[in-house]
This record gives structure tokens, C-alpha cells and sequence, in this order.
């Protein structure tokens, strides 16, 4: 079992869709100290709620089972789905929200429901981290074509 931290960033905020990139750093800390992984993705068409879930889904996908994890992202959406249950209701629906409609980006949301599996999440709602400068970065800085990723490593 290992302690780890994701830190989200999407390039852009609110409902508006664009081709934009999303970051993760995961940071674990384990016996030998901290190691980090770093991953920067493209997204087109997207607001910041599928970046963020994107960034999330692709994270966890890292983890382990009995891993206590610690998100920390800007995105009120994630926190809440996670946190009030909204994506174990969907999936127990069949992906339908409580309006009756199809859950928006619910391919990915899908991938973050395997992804809490066996896990222990707490969300961290900030607006911003030791990471984000350096993220905004690197996300500025690293080409990348939409519905690629690429890891990098921190400096």
C-alpha cells in the first residue's frame, strides 16, 4: 500500500470547449522517499470538467488497489462525483444522470469508476498547487496531437 498525491491541471477552465491539454503529477511516497510520474494529454473539444476527468482516469489507471490517494484539482465536478457517490449512481443506472439523460463524458467516467476500486480517495479542492506553475509549463511547452499523451519527467 502506498500514499500518493495526483495534482490536476487543465489548460483551460469553465464550460467552454476547446483542443486543450490536461497534466497530472502523481507523486508517491514510498520507503526509498518520493518518486513522481508526470503526464501531459490532449483533448479536443473539451471543457474542463472532461480534461480534469481525463487527467484523473488516466492517473488512477496508475495506481494500485489498497493505494490511499489524495487528488488535488480546482474541479468542484470531480470532487463531487467522486466524493457524493454521483459515480456509482450513474454506473447503477446504466450512465443515466438523475434528469434521466445520458451522463456527459461518461467513457470516461467509466474508467475513473474502475479506477476507485479498492482504493482510498479524498479529494483536495485547490486552486492551485506546488506543481502548477511548473505544469502550466510543461503543458505550454510539450508538443503533443489531440487524443495523445506523453510522459515526462519532472526536472
Amino acid at each position: 500500500m502506498q500514499t500518493i498525491k495526483i495534482f490536476i491541471q487543465s489548460q483551460i477552465a469553465g464550460p467552454r470547449k476547446a483542443t486543450a491539454k490536461y497534466g497530472y503529477v502523481i507523486e508517491s511516497h514510498t520507503a526509498g522517499g518520493i518518486r513522481t510520474l508526470v503526464e501531459i494529454g490532449c483533448l479536443k473539444d473539451a471543457s474542463a470538467n472532461r480534461l480534469t476527468a481525463a487527467a484523473a482516469a488516466r492517473a488512477l489507471a496508475r495506481t494500485r488497489p489498497g493505494d490511499r490517494i489524495t487528488i488535488i484539482t480546482d474541479n468542484a465536478q470531480l470532487k463531487a462525483a467522486i466524493e457524493r457517490g454521483w459515480v456509482e449512481n450513474w454506473r447503477a443506472a446504466g450512465w443515466i444522470n438523475s434528469k434521466g439523460r445520458k451522463v456527459a463524458n461518461a467513457d470516461i467516467w467509466k474508467l475513473i469508476h474502475a479506477g476507485l476500486q479498492g482504493r482510498e480517495i479524498r479529494i483536495d479542492l485547490q486552486e492551485g498547487s506546488e506543481y502548477r506553475e511548473w505544469l502550466a509549463g510543461e503543458m505550454e511547452k510539450t508538443e503533443i496531437l489531440p487524443g495523445h499523451s506523453k510522459i515526462i519527467l519532472p526536472e
